[in-house]
């Protein structure tokens, strides 16, 4: 159970009731995972609210749980790997100083390493390559997390038939699209000339810009903006 603060989970039950293409089409935009370039890493907010808070990948888990196919998609197993091996670390970090306590107090010689010296060694050692293992394995389960948040931005739009089993958009009836799925609109300059031009179908792919100025969105509806 993580104490991390968590996004909140998504409501598939009041969801699934939604009846207008209008209503579905909110519901999509404001349950969507977005994901944010931030200076300190990833992070990921849900809905579009400019103010809502950038969280880090350790926020997902209530929102992706919520969602079946998104929570079989978790990296349990890496997770588990990565805590455990942290927590043998920390052990390892305990005996480290209790070693070097008692060195202290009987001094530390590498020519003649006595049984202080010898726990500090090991436990040392073993310290740092618990650490490093942990940290492979966390890092493992960070890009596990991102690929269930993909796993649920297709599974919302499809519920909510936004999406294609595919990922592509599934425009309203009365609207054009061209062959890659975007939105034809007809903008009509001053001199009475029209001019064709293309947009994204939905604002659910308006880019959500990082704090570097990156554009981003979330991939399931990466058929929308292709």
């Amino acid at each position: 159970m993580t104490i991390t603060p968590q996004l909140p989970p998504t409501d598939y039950a009041a969801l699934e009731k939604l009846e207008s293409r209008e209503d579905r089409q909110r519901a999509f935009e404001d349950n969507t995972i977005y994901v944010h370039r931030e200076p300190q890493g990833i992070r990921y907010t849900k809905g579009k609210d400019e103010g809502a808070t950038k969280r880090s990948w350790q926020s997902l888990d209530a929102v992706l749980r919520s969602d079946r196919f998104a929570s079989e998609a978790l990296p349990v197993r890496d997770l588990f790997v990565a805590r455990f091996f942290l927590g043998l670390a920390l052990i390892g970090g305990t005996a480290t100083i209790a070693a070097t306590a008692a060195s202290a107090r009987e001094g530390f010689d590498f020519s003649n390493v006595n049984g202080p010296g010898a726990v500090l060694i090991s436990s040392a050692l073993a310290t740092l390559a618990f650490s490093v293992t942990s940290g492979v394995f966390f890092g493992r389960a960070r890009k596990g997390y991102a690929r269930a948040v993909d796993v649920y931005n297709d599974s919302l739009g499809m519920r909510l038939g936004i999406l294609t089993a595919d990922g592509r958009y599934i425009p309203p009836p009365d609207v054009l699209v061209d062959e890659e799925g975007n939105v034809i609109l007809e903008d009509v300059a001053p001199d009475g000339t029209g001019t064709a031009g293309a947009l994204p179908p939905t604002s659910a792919t308006r880019s959500a810009t990082g704090a570097e100025g990156v554009a981003l969105r979330p991939r399931s509806a990466h058929g929308a903006g292709r």
